[in-house]
């Protein structure tokens, strides 16, 4: 039976989405901000996270890294409800990872088909994930984003050998115990390291290919691989935001 959980720090759109996305076969959660819905993400396991963007305490922008630094949720789909209109804004949060995107006021009827359009997201990603981690199994980056597969290899502590294909970059990703130890391009010498997973993730479309095997190379990157994610992010914020990309010592 999905699961999801309504965020909102105003009590009346809390209980309209719920009003309207309740049904016989779903199970609807609320919080109050982005503090109370993380712990109440943890114990309710959501198929889906719907939330604001600006709450005390903790924002949505903040709610959503804290729910991709969880086991439990780290590839469950979120989509911000918003009053912004500002191109900069919906870009940063599809960047993040958010699967959609809704400016109030909501139109709940559509609300409705994107939050159907969410749930099978969600489980046609954990199905990728369940393949993929079965070692030497293909797929594919529009099904199984690599943000979300590293995640999952980082708190599953896995260690292999991950190939990625993505438009302008053919490369060699490795992990021990779920953290990337080194990363590079398998045709040409640059981007290395780092600039090289950053690089990987600006990408939407791709293929990869993931092996469990032992891997004894001494590590060449030294940031944790959430740390990884996180400046991946970042760096995809501020070129929605400038226009540009911005460099970053590692």
């Amino acid at each position: 039976m999905p699961r999801i959980l309504i965020v909102d720090d105003d009590l009346s759109t809390r209980e309209v989405l719920a009003e309207q996305l309740s049904a016989p076969d779903r199970e609807i959660a609320t919080a109050a901000d982005g503090v109370e819905a993380l712990a109440t993400a943890v114990t309710f396991g959501p198929h889906l996270v719907i939330t604001d963007v600006s709450m005390p305490h903790m924002s949505g922008w903040q709610l959503f890294v804290h729910l991709r630094g969880h086991r439990e949720t780290a590839l469950t789909p979120v989509i911000f409800a918003t009053a912004s209109r500002a191109r900069q804004d919906r870009m940063r949060g599809l960047r993040l990872g958010a699967v959609d995107y809704v400016v109030k006021p909501i139109d709940l009827e559509e609300l409705g088909l994107r939050v159907s359009n969410a749930l099978d997201y969600g489980e046609r990603l954990r199905e990728s994930l369940h393949r993929a981690l079965s070692g030497g199994v293909a797929g594919s980056l529009a099904h199984l984003p690599l943000g979300s597969l590293l995640q999952v290899l980082s708190l599953e502590r896995r260690s292999g050998v991950l190939d990625v294909r993505v438009p302008e970059l053919n490369a060699r990703v490795l992990l021990r115990d779920g953290e990337v130890v080194a990363a590079r391009p398998r045709d040409r010498e640059e981007p290395t390291g780092a600039e090289c997973v950053y690089a990987l993730l600006r990408a939407h479309d791709g293929r990869f290919l993931f092996t469990e095997a032992k891997v004894d190379l001494p590590r060449q990157i030294h940031k944790a691989t959430m740390s990884l994610l996180l400046e991946g992010a970042r760096r995809l914020d501020d070129e929605v935001r400038h226009g540009s990309r911005v460099q970053a010592s590692e």
